[in-house]
């Protein structure tokens, strides 16, 4: 039978996010890592312990201290951490709804759950995108409550701006974390700018978003 094993760090990071119910800020500062970092974690365990239910594979847990955490790259875990938590405070992924696949060129979606795609957009510390990524909507046409925003989350975005977003959709993004922003701007460019300027703050909830 073929095992798997879970990391005394991703085993802690179930604990604290599933059986506590504790939202990832204060999970990761109990943990002393990033947000970011914690996110991959608890990721990285999630999709272990469903290969292992799924396949039936033995599940073993790392004793803490005897898991080979050295990056490829050959630096200590240490280092890893301070350029990860450098990288975190300097770069944002912001998320938008769009209706098309044109990335900043594109049009909004009003509609946060049967948008067609997400714009995903990478600023830098001075507000300057640096990169976007256009990733199609796998849960346009049906999904099960809880199925986007973990998809969002999965993609590493930190904030989320929509034309309209339902109370439920609001509070799972809250629960994991993510900010949440409406506007009724009909461009992506132009919702994304309305933001870094800090004139596009906080979500009206809509009715027609379940």
């Amino acid at each position: 039978m073929e095992t798997l094993e879970l990391g005394a760090d991703e085993l802690e990071a179930l604990r604290l996010a599933d059986l506590e119910g504790l939202y990832q800020e204060e999970c990761a500062r109990r943990m002393g890592i990033s947000r970011t970092t914690f996110s991959r974690t608890l990721t990285q365990a999630h999709q272990t312990v469903a290969d292992a239910l799924v396949h039936g594979k033995r599940l073993v847990v790392a004793p803490l201290g005897e898991t080979d955490c050295r990056p490829a790259s050959g630096l200590t875990p240490v280092h890893q951490q301070t350029i990860e938590d450098t990288e975190e405070r300097t770069m944002k992924k912001i998320l938008l709804t769009a209706n098309d696949d044109r990335g900043l060129d594109g049009e909004m979606a009003m509609h946060f759950g049967r948008c067609s795609y997400f714009v995903l957009a990478h600023v830098d510390g001075d507000n300057q995108v640096t990169g976007t990524e256009v990733h199609p909507n796998p849960y346009a046409e049906r999904h099960e409550p809880g199925q986007i925003p973990r998809f969002i989350q999965s993609l590493g975005a930190e904030v989320v701006v929509a034309g309209g977003m339902g109370g439920k959709a609001i509070e799972w993004f809250r629960r994991l974390g993510i900010e949440v922003a409406t506007s009724t701007r009909p461009g992506v460019a132009e919702t994304l700018s309305e933001y870094l300027a800090g004139t596009l703050t906080g979500a009206v909830e809509c009715q027609h978003e379940q």
